[in-house]
């Protein structure tokens, strides 16, 4: 089933505007000053991307969502602002250029579920930076997991003018491999009306530091340090979200 489609865009839009500040005091100053061009994969909509070229970073994007890119060219389209965006799954990429600097915020990473793939989609971040280059990547930690399963839940947005989108979500917590399945409806109301409706699995996977930090170094990186997401201190086995550095040598 397809994901991260037109009701599902215009959701996340509503939801979620603005980056979260704490991770952006870990990655503005980094990519104002790293030497050479940034890369976000998996950019969507360009929470991320746009503030960075507001403040006139030379930054990529990328994505395996078209309605997510489209969303991100118009929001660019409207600041005046022009993105290098390409329509790519993070374990195929293949870019041009080589980055001074990559960065995956969110824990969008845990999108990808399939050991294999996550370890090729290192490699290939690897293989963009340039020698010395930066990669920063969100984590969550188990201790992240669903606290409910087989229980619907929901959430509504509010557009401009007036009109409803609801999300209606279902966990499955898949204990022996660590990924929380979701199916997730999403229904516009317009003045009352449901005119439409988009159903979509999503599939996460949790992650212990320990397991990461070791695919990480098998792709090639170096200097693996990680850090608590909301308070910058070191990481410890007790956070729910992570966020590692390291580089190519």
């Amino acid at each position: 089933m397809e994901a991260y489609r037109k009701l599902c865009t215009a959701f996340y839009d509503l939801a979620m505007p603005e980056p979260h500040e704490n991770s952006m005091a870990l990655y503005r100053p980094i990519a104002q000053k790293v030497a050479g061009p940034v890369l976000e994969p998996m950019c969507g909509s360009g929470r991320y991307l746009i503030p960075m070229l507001e403040l006139g970073v030379d930054i990529d994007g990328t994505d395996a969502s078209e309605h997510m890119l489209a969303s991100c060219r118009q929001r660019c389209a409207e600041r005046g602002l022009k993105a290098n965006l390409s329509h790519q799954y993070l374990q195929q990429l293949d870019l041009p250029r080589k980055y001074g600097f990559v960065f995956i915020p969110a824990g969008s990473i845990g999108l990808i579920t399939d050991l294999n793939e996550v370890q090729e989609s290192l490699n290939r971040i690897y293989a963009h930076l340039l020698p010395g280059g930066l990669f920063s990547v969100e984590i969550e930690t188990l201790n992240a997991r669903p606290a409910t399963s087989d229980l619907w839940k929901g959430r509504w947005v509010e557009r401009s003018d007036g009109a409803k989108i609801v999300l209606s979500e279902l966990d499955q917590w898949d204990e022996e491999n660590g990924i929380n399945r979701s199916l997730n409806r999403y229904e516009l109301f317009e003045d009352g009306v449901l005119v439409a409706t988009e159903l979509e699995c999503i599939e996460v996977r949790y992650y212990e530091l320990g397991a990461f930090k070791s695919m990480l170094e098998d792709a090639g990186f170096q200097h693996v340090t990680a850090y608590n997401r909301y308070t910058h201190d070191k990481a410890t086995s007790e956070d729910t979200a992570i966020v590692i550095e390291c580089s190519r040598p």
